[in-house]
This record gives structure tokens, sequence and C-alpha cells, in this order.
């Protein structure tokens, strides 16, 4: 049940909370009309590194506004321009670059060099924020986030040659605190493990997917995701009975209240493999 699209499973939304969809845009500006508001943005922001980063701490938020945390990612690359050894500053710009990504919008900063907005690469801040500080595991799950983003666009060979470095940072998160965002990057690896083709085509694992959702939905029931993969972790083994009592769970625990925007997208997502659990039961 394996094929060439075992990436999907990092896009999950792999993430803080979901899998990668876009929202529907609002009435976007022009090139020129967005250049001067960030370049206006930029000039009034303070320019050191710490009032950077408390702006950019209070206006993030995981159900916030696409401004709010538009702003935030702006407030963030201007103090990673200002003190790029910052790894507080880098994994900040990681974060809500993520966010915007995961939300469906082109993630951009202002470059005062060049006077020009410039379109990211969401992994470099995660990258550098993890060789200053190695051992925090949110600035390591949201490189893997990112690099998780970042693999879906590429070609399958090379997705091959970049999906190590994810795994890597995902087990690093895992040993140094797995209870990031109520098991994230266990269902987030385990999904990874399920999905992808097993050895030598790639790192594929059902058993090790399985050991971990198990470990998830025990010590973190209280995320749908979690759920979720345990569910179609089941159905590749036909526990079709279980599968189905875990899809039910995680319908249950999609929460608009706490998810926001997200909760449309899980929902689609249990939707989706709640189907395919029926038909394969048949």
């Amino acid at each position: 049940m394996h094929d060439n699209k075992y990436f999907a499973a990092v896009i999950y939304s792999i993430a803080l909370c979901g899998l990668l969809s876009s929202c529907t845009p609002g009435v976007k500006a022009s090139p020129r009309e967005s250049l001067l508001s960030m370049n206006w943005e930029y000039r009034h922001f303070p320019n050191e590194a710490e009032p950077l980063l408390e702006i950019a701490e209070s206006l993030y938020s995981e159900n916030g506004t696409l401004e709010d945390n538009t702003k935030s990612l702006h407030a963030a690359c201007k103090a990673v321009d200002l003190e790029p050894d910052n790894a507080r500053a880098q994994h900040m710009a990681s974060r809500a670059c993520f966010w915007l990504t995961d939300y469906g919008e082109l993630p951009f900063c202002y470059d005062m060099k060049n006077l020009e907005n410039k379109v990211l690469n969401c992994t470099d801040f995660g990258e550098k924020a993890i060789k200053l500080e190695p051992d925090n595991a949110e600035y390591n799950l949201y490189y893997a986030l990112n690099m998780g983003m970042k693999i879906q666009k590429i070609n399958f060979a090379r997705q091959a040659l970049n999906i190590m470095p994810l795994i890597n940072a995902l087990k690093q998160t895992i040993k140094i605190d797995e209870s990031i965002h109520e098991g994230e990057p266990l269902r987030v690896l385990a999904a990874i493990y399920l999905k992808a083709p097993p050895w030598p085509a790639g790192p594929g694992d059902e058993e090790k997917a399985l050991e971990l959702l198990e470990k998830a939905v025990q010590k973190y029931p209280g995320h749908p995701l979690n759920h979720m993969f345990y569910a179609e972790a089941l159905m590749e083994v036909e526990e079709y009975e279980l599968a189905m009592e875990e899809i039910n769970n995680a319908r249950n625990l999609v929460d608009p209240a706490k998810y926001s925007w997200r909760s449309e997208k899980y929902l689609n997502m249990i939707d989706k493999l709640d189907r395919k659990i029926k038909k394969e039961a048949e």
C-alpha cells in the first residue's frame, strides 16, 4: 500500500497540528504595496534583537491571525539580520515561517540591503538554530517540520537524499522531549515510517510506526492526529475494527475552539481515512 508519495506523511501538516493545505486567501496586496508596507514595518521596528523578539513572541499564536503571524515573522527576520548567531531569533523565524507555509502563504521578509522582498527557505532558520543549540527540542522539531514542507516540493530522487536529516531531527526531538504538542514528534516520525516504502527503497517500518503511535495515543490521548495515524497503522495490519474505533476517537477530539482553522483540515483527513478503512475492510 506504499507508493512514491510516502513523504506526504510529513505534510500531514505534520505538524504543529495538521496537514499542509491552502486556506482561502484574502485580498492580496500588489507587489509594490507589499514592498512599501514591509519597508515601513522594518523601519518602524526596533533596531535591537531583544525588543524585536518580544514583538515576535507577542504576535505569534498557533490560532492567531495571518496578519499577526506574518508580522511576527518579519520581526524575527529583522532580529536574525541584526544577530545571526541568536538561536532564539532563528527559531522564532523558523516557527513563524512554518505557520505561514502550513496556512498556505508564501513566507517572505524584507531584504534591507537590497531593498526588496525575499522569499524564504524556512529550513535555513531551523538549521542555524540547531547548530547553535542542538539540544533544544522545539528548535529540532520546527527544523523537521520545515524540512518536511520542503521535501514534498522536490523530485522523488532528491527526497531520498533529504529524508535522513528530517528523521534524525525528529529522533533528537523525541530524545529531548517527546511531549511537545501532545506527542507531535512521535506521530510525525511514525507517519514517515508508516507511509515510506521499506528498506532498501526507503525507511518504511510498520512495526516502528505502530510502536510509536501506540505510545502516542497512550501518553498523549488528547490529540486527534495521534488517533488518526494509529488508525491508519492498524489498517495496514488489517486490524479494521480497532482502526475504526481510533478513527471515531480522532473525530471526537477535533475541537474548533482548540484547533481553529486546522479543524476543517483534520476532519477532511479523518473522513478520507474513514472511507479508505471501510473500503479495505470489504
